[in-house]
């Protein structure tokens, strides 16, 4: 994947959606799926196994999550992940995950894909797409 590449992060607000059958979520990812042009970041893949239900919903969210590529994160994440947690923590209230996520995000240069965009929008450097 090409740092110019129209590929986009969903964020787990996104994939909830989704997998709760929300027309405009499901209309919106599978035109990126089409594209192939939507990636999950491994901290939204364990948002979305840490909230299933029991083995057959963990079964489902397994094969649902089979359907993005994963994005790739790299120690330099971490560090940056670190610093946006210095600058937000406190006055934003945004926690490491989501710092991560963002950290990523910027690296990549890819926008993330959320209906959070309130909470995000501290994070500088960050692009957000709202799907709907």
């Amino acid at each position: 994947m090409s740092k110019t590449s129209s590929v986009f992060v969903i964020d787990t607000t996104v994939l909830i959606d989704c997998r709760r059958d929300h027309p405009d979520a499901v209309s919106f990812l599978l035109g990126l799926a089409n594209k192939n042009a939507a990636t999950v970041h491994p901290v939204c893949a364990a948002e979305m196994l840490d909230g299933a239900l029991d083995q057959a919903d963990m079964r489902q969210t397994i094969e649902f999550l089979g359907a993005f590529k994963r994005v790739s994160v790299k120690s330099a994440d971490f560090e940056r992940c670190l610093s946006l947690m210095s600058q937000v923590r406190l006055s934003h209230g945004i926690g490491w995950p989501d710092c991560l996520i963002a950290a990523t995000c910027i690296r990549l240069n890819q926008p993330l894909v959320t209906t959070n965009d309130k909470h995000f929008k501290a994070i500088r450097g960050l692009r957000i797409i709202r799907p709907y």
